[in-house]
């Protein structure tokens, strides 16, 4: 029995030693990062003109902390991650027996890209906070999910530049002018 478990420890510490990936030459390896990071949301707006607007800022606190928590940003957990968020616009129309629902939003890192994201859409007439719920909930995955990519982009880039080698200046004897 003693046997069995220690063979199967070695054979397990084996595998996971040999399975390292293989990189090209000045390739650089960025790996997963441990545990996630800690997500403030420093601001959220909505329209002045906005009804219910502690209801509906309420609503998307809850939505917008749901999404940051699923989001990869590539950040592990001694990080922190702050973003504001605006809701620029919200219309709502009824045409012809069909709720219109358009809204647009813009996210926003301290130090990126602002991310933006708008949809319309139609609903029942009869249901309009479900309506607006379902919208917001779409805008708001949106406007995370790209500021997500953006942190990775610069987390990323700050990575390779302070792991990329050196360029090397060609010596004499290199090139294709040499004979």
């Amino acid at each position: 029995m003693v046997r069995r478990w220690l063979l199967a420890l070695a054979l397990t510490l084996a595998g996971s030693a040999t399975a390292s990936p293989v990189l090209a030459e000045g390739a650089v390896a960025l790996a997963r990062p441990r545990g996630r990071p800690t997500i403030v949301i420093q601001r959220v707006t909505l329209p002045p003109d906005t009804p219910r607007a502690g209801h509906w800022r309420q609503y998307l606190m809850r939505v917008l902390r749901r999404e940051a928590r699923r989001a990869q940003w590539g950040a592990d957990a001694t990080s922190t991650i702050s973003f504001r968020f605006e809701i620029t616009e919200l219309r709502l129309r009824e045409a012809e027996g069909v709720l219109h629902v358009h809204c647009s939003a813009l996210g926003r890192l301290p130090s990126g890209r602002p991310a933006r994201s708008s949809l319309s859409f139609g609903a029942d007439p009869t249901k309009p906070t479900r309506a607006v719920e379902q919208v917001m909930g779409i805008v708001a995955h949106g406007v995370v999910t790209r500021l997500a990519e953006l942190e990775r982009q610069r987390r990323g880039a700050e990575a390779r530049a302070w792991s990329a080698p050196p360029p090397t200046a060609p010596t004499l004897g290199e090139g294709a002018d040499s004979e």
